[in-house]
């Protein structure tokens, strides 16, 4: 079960964009693509096409799980900041006084909160993320972007909550309310949010958009994939911790956007127990909380 029905799209008082050039999406493995769209299987570990036999977690046979090349080192992952910005805006969601996480964690951060033309988006997050925009979020955007026109914007959340955020950027991206390289998309725990074309569309437009998993957590692995043209497909960049989240602790950025890769290959090893906690945080509690410094679990 789905926890978290809410979304913050933030902006930062911290950083300003400068102009970003052109050709910011990373490149994918052109003879990777041309492998699989002739019908046959790549090998990414061996960079050959129509092999005997490939690990099944290197066995790429459609062209969004094709390699794509080390993105610009702006829109690289960053556990550092996820770990002390993003975290943060993640979790003052749940918390009725969402500044408050921001006074204990980060007192110069102010906090405002309140039919898609490519791909298919689960009706149930499309819907829900439309009544958020009815309600005043639309026009809280609008002010804001009108009020800080060179600001940075991040859009984040936890569980549903970060499906909810993939379509947020997607449709002020859309709406040509933002620009997607000003952009920084992070979620955790996020369900898989669209179809198989929404997912290429996704992938073609942001440069910075990661989808955080918590080891064994089960929640990114629902609704299920079954097949290209009717399933549910996740977007880039997966960013795997196979381990408790501590400080230091390693992450695997994964490859591929999805398929059997990185936590997909646990899949008879599932569990909700790691959806709740990430970054050694208890969500929602610690947001709910107030992002306290100290926490004791």
């Amino acid at each position: 079960m789905i926890t978290s029905a809410k979304v913050t799209v933030l902006v930062t008082f911290l950083v300003l964009i400068q102009k970003t050039s052109a050709g910011v999406i990373a490149k994918t493995d052109q003879d990777c693509l041309s492998c699989v769209s002739g019908g046959k299987e790549w090998c990414s570990s061996m960079k050959t096409c129509d092999v005997l036999w490939c690990p099944s977690d290197h066995s790429v046979v459609n062209r969004i799980n094709c390699p794509q090349a080390d993105p610009d080192a702006k829109f690289e992952y960053d556990d550092d900041f996820v770990r002390k910005k993003i975290l943060i805006t993640t979790a003052a969601v749940s918390s009725n006084q969402p500044q408050t996480c921001f006074d204990n964690q980060m007192p110069s951060m102010k906090v405002s909160q309140r039919n898609f033309t490519h791909g298919a988006i689960f009706s149930f997050f499309y819907d829900a993320f439309i009544f958020l925009w009815d309600s005043g979020l639309h026009d809280d955007i609008l002010q804001l972007k009108h009020d800080h026109p060179d600001f940075e914007v991040w859009i984040n959340g936890h569980s549903l909550g970060g499906a909810l955020a993939s379509v947020a950027a997607s449709f002020t991206v859309v709406n040509n309310i933002f620009r997607p390289e000003n952009i920084k998309l992070v979620t955790m725990g996020q369900p898989r949010t669209g179809d198989y074309e929404y997912a290429l569309w996704h992938d073609k437009t942001f440069p910075y958009s990661y989808r955080i998993v918590h080891n064994k957590d089960m929640i990114p692995h629902i609704p299920p994939q079954l097949g290209i043209g009717y399933s549910m497909y996740h977007h880039r960049t997966e960013v795997w911790y196979p381990n408790d989240m501590e400080v230091g602790a390693e992450f695997k950025k994964c490859e591929s956007a999805d398929g059997y890769y990185c936590s997909a290959t646990l899949d008879f090893d599932l569990t909700y127990d790691d959806h709740g906690l990430y970054f050694v945080k208890e969500m929602p509690a610690w947001g709910g909380a107030g992002c306290p410094t100290m926490w004791i679990q």
